[in-house]
């Protein structure tokens, strides 16, 4: 958290942080993200997941002590739903990478290890937004993993996978999972998390009797209305408007001018279960097909055109992540459609 500055002076403390942190996490074989945020745009962000975790569940380790858990917009009960549901699809588009990576005939060590950390990770990530959907979530792992245990309303599939991902992020065992069929593996994982995101999605919008067949209409409706928050919230869904003159048909009238009035990321968490999960509606994946601009419906095309619209739109840094992990998203144009 810095003092209000120009955009590029962030940037460049993030790159002194990085230089120094990045190093650091490599040779001790963990994860250390650095971001960097003003405080004036701190102050005026919604109470995002991230942001409540950070009031409750971080250390100060420089500087002022009392400020972040001063911030008490940051509460549990302002966290939107929209932000979990995010939260789930960036977690499970680690089962995405995990998918193409899989289709390679074989995996360095250090890869597989990769693709058991993205499972683990996704596992958590989905078993957070059903603890929010079920009002159980919290920002300590200790405290979610003993509520997940406890949940008689949750599949005793997701309550097992949930407890085993904890376990892992205390302490990773990787040597359990790395004889495993992990394309096996990741293809459970992905059927049993999928019915835990249509349960979120029904939450979300507020329809007990929501099936993957009315989904993306019911989504795109939704998202007319939804983050009409502020006078920019509502301009940036006229720029979206204008700027898509056409659309393909998201199962209703509204939810076609839904898709029109929505950005190009602010799409890509609807389309993603048409990419992510097996027996998808065909509309569903038609719709994903028009979208992505992908070469067929079938999911190795989807989820490539899926990442790449992942990288161009949702994270500025995804394009360097997937040279890393040595991903080709070179959609095979000779699959039938």
């Amino acid at each position: 958290i810095a003092a209000d500055r120009p955009q590029v002076q962030l940037d460049e403390i993030k790159g002194r942080l990085d230089g120094r942190l990045v190093p650091l996490g490599e040779a001790e074989g963990i994860g250390i993200d650095v971001g960097v945020i003003a405080e004036s745009k701190l102050r005026r962000s919604p109470c995002l997941v991230m942001w409540y975790d950070m009031r409750f569940g971080h250390k100060t380790i420089l500087g002022d002590a009392s400020y972040v858990p001063a911030l008490r917009q940051f509460s549990l009960d302002r966290v939107p739903a929209w932000d979990v549901r995010n939260l789930l699809v960036n977690r499970g588009t680690l089962l995405v990478i995990n998918a193409v990576m899989l289709e390679r005939p074989e995996l360095a060590e250090e890869e597989r290890r990769t693709v058991i950390k993205h499972g683990m990770k996704a596992v958590i990530g989905y078993g957070d937004a059903c603890l929010y959907g079920k009002g159980a979530y919290d920002w300590s792992y200790v405290e979610k993993r003993r509520r997940m245990r406890e949940r008689s309303d949750v599949p005793g599939t997701v309550r097992a996978l949930y407890d085993e991902a904890a376990a892992f992020r205390f302490e990773p065992a990787y040597d359990r999972y790395l004889a495993k069929d992990l394309v096996a593996w990741n293809r459970a994982l992905l059927e049993a998390l999928a019915p835990v995101h249509l349960d979120i999605e029904r939450h979300r919008l507020g329809d007990p009797s929501l099936t993957w067949e009315s989904y993306a209409a019911a989504a795109f409706e939704h998202a007319l209305t939804e983050g009409w928050t502020s006078p920019r919230a509502l301009a940036k869904k006229g720029v979206a408007l204008f700027q898509t003159r056409t659309a393909p048909s998201a199962g209703s009238l509204l939810g076609s001018v839904g898709f029109r009035m929505s950005r190009a990321r602010e799409r890509l968490p609807i389309l993603f279960p048409a990419v992510a999960y097996e027996g998808m509606p065909a509309s569903f994946s038609e719709l994903a097909h028009d979208a992505l601009g992908a070469a067929s419906t079938r999911l190795p095309n989807l989820r490539r055109a899926y990442l790449k619209a992942w990288g161009d739109h949702g994270d500025t840094n995804f394009h360097a992540v997937l040279r890393t992990l040595r991903i080709d998203l070179t959609q095979h144009r000779s699959e039938a459609r």
